[in-house]
């Protein structure tokens, strides 16, 4: 009986060894302060996306900021401050590649003097499919409307859930477009958590809005990670000071 045990431990182990995960799912990563709240990041969480950790760097990235800078920061100054604390953030610098360039400041300009308008033409600039950004375009619209609403958390989590879900499955779409929508998706399913449910101190940020965030999300993510979660993160803080 322990000899079948401890054959069944490790083909469990040697199975697990064999899948695909980004390389950031390793929770050793993460600052202890966001350890320390796991309990609340599983429930957040979406196992199934493997860019889910563009979401909890995103929070991380957000929280440190404002525990490092309250003060209201310009517009062309902003990302470069946000990514001066990301330096700071062991598992962002392991994710930054080794060629990222810091996005235009301009860009964070344009997504809060044009955040009613600015959709179309920001997934048009990303590249993805037509079909990509036009179910995508569905579903925020309908996320931006729960997130308004008196809708508890876990009604917003079921609606991304089930988009990211029909994304991976989806065979129409390429590997491209998959990235950055479930990078977007990520990043939304995080902020909505930290507007709806994380319990609030009164020295939390507000969380107002969020479209500007998930501008930056899917504008970033066409390049990497790491721009999609600086970029999102900085736009997000621009679109609530």
């Amino acid at each position: 009986m322990k000899k079948l045990l401890l054959s069944f431990v490790l083909i469990s182990l040697l199975a697990s060894c064999d899948l695909e995960r980004e390389p950031l799912t390793n929770a050793s990563l993460f600052s202890d302060e966001v350890l320390a709240q796991r309990e609340l990041t599983d429930s957040i969480a979406n196992p199934n996306n493997a860019y889910d950790y563009c979401g909890q760097l995103f929070s991380e990235l957000h929280e440190a900021y404002y525990a490092t800078s309250r003060d209201s920061v310009g517009l062309d100054t902003l990302l470069l401050e946000v990514e001066r604390v990301a330096s700071g953030v062991i598992a962002y610098t392991a994710i930054k590649p080794l060629d990222y360039q810091s996005p235009l400041p301009e860009r964070i300009h344009y997504f809060v003097a044009a955040k009613d308008t600015c959709l179309s033409s920001v997934l048009k600039g990303t590249g993805i499919s037509a079909l990509a950004a036009s179910g995508f375009s569905e579903f925020l619209e309908e996320y931006l409307i729960l997130c308004d609403s008196t809708a508890d958390y876990a009604v917003i989590y079921s609606y991304v859930q089930h988009y990211e879900a029909s994304v991976i499955g989806d065979s129409r779409f390429n590997a491209f477009d998959k990235k950055v929508l479930l990078i977007t998706t990520s990043i939304a399913r995080y902020s909505a958590a930290a507007k709806k449910k994380r319990p609030k101190k009164n020295t939390d940020p507000a969380w107002d809005f969020l479209i500007c965030g998930i501008y930056g999300s899917i504008e970033g993510a066409a390049s990497s990670p790491a721009e999609a979660i600086s970029l999102a993160v900085a736009a997000a803080i621009a679109e609530n000071q």
